[in-house]
């Protein structure tokens, strides 16, 4: 890492006249910036999809799932958009280097980098688990093997072993398209008013953020909003313990494909090709309805939890840094 202020990822330096702004200003410009840029992206992008795959997306979003795919697709034009935007944006208004976003190893390195990867996997299946034992106590979990058409795949990957590849290429839009929020949310949003404001503070204005971005989604209900909310959370987190972006974006994709593609269910209201013929048949409370697991109160109790703990461990590396962030 440079000894020049300017790339130190912990401060923000001398930079263009953003720095005279309040960061709740920088911060709504960014977001209108976001909003701005997802419709300027998304209809070339659906005009690229009808080329590469033949078929009209307007038609496309009208069928299961199809809404969701084009969503993911849009991600992906949106990314090298994106990305390089943010960082003229905050190294002109705030004066940061794309580190000082959480676009970095954590300290330790690769090793730290897997470690967190790998508990990050694990936590996702913990939970989801845990959810799928609590909800069978008051629903019906109906099994029926793996689910149509997994076999032969769908659209360009029809055929024999289509299926794996096809939940492989979910994967890794999946992981951009998590990757994409995280950016923004936990990286540009959080940062930025973590400048001035206490963790907590920007951990909840930025999940608020987040959670007001999900309330278009189909299906949405208040269960959905407010797990929405605390999932912000606990990626701001974990953000916040590690200075990096790579374990909210393995926990964020990861969590969205296995939701969606594993365990095969709907995921913020959206279903897609998925593994598994399953279904949870119970109460809109436990099961979350057409919204899925993160529509369930009974995930709600699970996450509570896990924000008072990872909240506590916040707390405490700060005192035992003198109060400073220290990642």
């Amino acid at each position: 890492m440079s000894d020049e202020p300017l790339r130190d990822p912990g401060g923000t330096g001398p930079g263009g006249p953003g720095r005279h702004w309040r960061p709740v200003t920088r911060v709504l410009l960014y977001l209108v910036l976001f909003l701005v840029l997802q419709l300027a992206v998304g209809l070339p992008a659906l005009l690229v999809w009808a080329v590469l795959t033949g078929t009209n997306p307007l038609l496309l979003a009208r069928q299961p799932g199809g809404a969701a795919e084009l969503s993911l697709f849009v991600y992906a034009c949106l990314a090298p958009v994106l990305v390089p935007l943010t960082v003229v944006y905050a190294r002109w208004l705030d004066g940061k280097w794309p580190e000082a976003l959480g676009a970095r190893l954590p300290a330790g390195g690769g090793r730290a980098a897997a470690r967190q990867a790998g508990v990050s996997l694990a936590a996702v299946a913990g939970v989801l688990g845990l959810w799928l034992a609590a909800a069978a106590l008051p629903a019906e979990l109906v099994y029926g093997g793996l689910a149509d058409g997994f076999r032969e795949g769908a659209g360009p990957l029809r055929g024999s072993g289509g299926g794996a590849a096809l939940l492989g290429v979910l994967l890794a839009a999946f992981l951009v398209q998590g990757g994409v929020e995280e950016w923004v949310f936990r990286g540009y949003v959080f940062r930025t008013l973590r400048d001035r404001w206490s963790w907590a503070s920007a951990a909840g204005a930025s999940s608020l953020a987040f959670a007001v971005l999900h309330s278009l989604n189909p299906s949405v209900a208040p269960a959905g909003l407010v797990n929405t909310f605390l999932l912000g959370l606990v990626l701001a987190a974990v953000a916040e313990l590690t200075g990096s972006l790579l374990a909210p974006v393995v926990l964020h994709g990861w969590w969205n494909f296995s939701l969606a593609c594993l365990l095969s269910l709907p995921v913020s209201g959206a279903r897609l090709f998925h593994l598994l013929d399953l279904e949870v048949r119970g109460p809109e409370a436990v099961s979350g309805g057409d919204y899925g697991p993160e529509g369930s109160w009974v995930l709600t109790g699970l996450l509570v939890p896990i924000v008072v703990a990872l909240a506590v461990r916040v707390d405490r590396r700060g005192v035992a840094a003198g109060g400073a962030y220290s990642p």
